[in-house]
């Protein structure tokens, strides 16, 4: 059990040292070192929510990337009756986990640690603004639903939910235009694939428009091309068994 453990955590440092070593070179790494601005949103947290969320311009308001997200209230409704239950979670699971796990470091007074500080040198003094006010809103506001009585959970998902309005706060801040998107993405897709997803980017073929996927790509290294297996098990499914018939299994002479 013990080497279990030691070899699941040696798996998460090199994963997480190659997520630092390759976001530099992502065309979203300037989104990803801006909303790390904000408390609880360290490198993995930003780089797994802007992989799965993608361009942020592409959301006209909150509401609609928490929604994306699954954040918003379900609602049963009739008439004059207005009944609102438990969130939706019908958006990106992964992403609304890391939003959740970031909310919880809100319970506690607001505070700029050494850690946070690092993080925000080189930032512009808008983002580093936006930062503290959500830091300010959301400690207060965890503080008064718990006075309230409501559960942490319910609370921390509330803060999750406003805390996105933050981050989308912060990328308009950062000067990107509503609508616009940015290289490697498809601004209609529901994530950077592959994170841009999985090489953020690289996996393209030089030359050609970068924003547009290459459709003849050469599989990964190890790997048989998804498409090639695709058509091999579609051909072996049309042909006949031999000796029978492909429609009525009778015997071929």
């Amino acid at each position: 059990m013990l080497q279990r453990i030691e070899r699941a955590e040696a798996l998460c440092d090199r994963l997480k040292g190659a997520i630092l070593e390759l976001v530099p070179q992502w065309s979203l790494a300037p989104v990803v070192l801006a909303i790390q601005a904000l408390r609880g949103v360290s490198l993995i947290v930003a780089s797994v929510i802007v992989a799965e969320v993608g361009c942020f311009s592409r959301f006209d308001s909150p509401r609609q990337l928490m929604a994306y997200l699954g954040l918003n209230p379900s609602e049963h409704s009739s008439g004059a009756t207005i009944w609102r239950g438990a969130i939706t979670k019908t958006g990106n699971a992964l992403a609304r986990t890391c939003l959740v796990e970031a909310a919880w470091t809100y319970r506690f007074p607001t505070r700029v640690t050494q850690i946070i500080r690092d993080r925000l040198n080189g930032l512009p003094e808008p983002i580093r603004n936006v930062a503290w006010k959500a830091q300010v809103r959301l400690s207060a506001r965890y503080r008064k639903l718990i006075a309230a009585g409501k559960p942490a959970p319910k609370v921390v998902v509330a803060i999750a939910r406003e805390l996105v309005g933050f981050i989308l706060t912060i990328d308009r801040d950062r000067g990107t235009p509503r609508g616009a998107a940015l290289p490697h993405h498809r601004a209609y897709g529901s994530r950077t694939r592959r994170f841009d997803r999985v090489k953020l980017g690289q996996e393209y073929r030089g030359g050609g428009d970068p924003g547009r996927r290459s459709t003849d790509r050469a599989a990964p290294v190890g790997r048989p091309d998804v498409l090639t297996c695709a058509r091999t098990r579609s051909a072996s499914r049309q042909q006949p068994r031999r000796g029978t018939s492909a429609r009525h299994g009778a015997a071929v002479p």
